[in-house]
């Protein structure tokens, strides 16, 4: 068997110079992510003075976040699930364990906001 020496690279003739390259790399760029221009501040509109000022109403931005129930509580949460009327001839339970909470969250929310007068 025969061995030889690894073959030699050559020059290609297509490099560029370093310092075109950490040009490139600190002339920095856009996020990937479109920004949310909604979240940036509109200019303040004029109003008659005889009308209350209302403040902008605040664009909705969703939030993710882990919660850590105990056994116990999804179970009690499933058969509460359970127990729901289900929509027309669908053997499917008509509510997920996720909006099953969603919406428990916003029950308590609106009972809140009620007996503090939050608006």
């Amino acid at each position: 068997m025969a061995i030889s020496s690894a073959p030699k690279k050559k020059a290609s003739s297509d490099s560029v110079p370093e310092d075109k390259i950490l040009e490139v790399i600190n002339r920095g760029g856009s996020t990937t992510r479109p920004v949310e221009k909604e979240l940036e501040e509109k200019p303040a509109r004029k109003e008659a003075k005889s009308k209350p000022a209302k403040a902008e109403p605040v664009p909705e931005v969703l939030k993710r976040f882990s919660i850590e129930l105990t056994e116990s509580e999804t179970h009690m949460i499933k058969e509460l699930r359970n127990h729901r009327p289900q929509r027309g001839r669908a053997r499917k339970i008509s509510i997920s364990v996720t909006d099953w909470i969603i919406e428990a969250v916003q029950e308590k929310i609106d009972r809140e906001k009620r007996k503090y007068g939050v608006e």
